[in-house]
């Protein structure tokens, strides 16, 4: 019966892990694709530094999406106790 608990709680855990990472991807990839669709700069062209391009680097801006949209979230909202 505990086997069976421990296999079941692993189990999800597995699965709000699988859907959190998927979700990341999928926001970057809907960034881009809005960049492209619109031509702005966004995910697709923007890098951290500048830096990518001149080093022959490659566009890392699922890094920038990672960190830009907590900050925004967190810095954004108006919170009345």
């Amino acid at each position: 019966m505990t086997i069976e608990l421990i296999a079941g709680a692993i189990k999800a855990i597995l699965m709000i892990l699988l859907g959190l990472n998927l979700s990341l991807f999928l926001l970057y990839f809907e960034r881009k694709g809005s960049a492209l669709i619109q031509d702005r700069i966004g995910s697709n062209r923007v890098t951290i530094t500048g830096l990518g391009k001149r080093l022959g680097m490659p566009n890392l801006g699922i890094i920038n999406t990672t960190i830009a949209d907590p900050v925004k979230m967190f810095t954004k909202e108006d919170f009345v106790p």
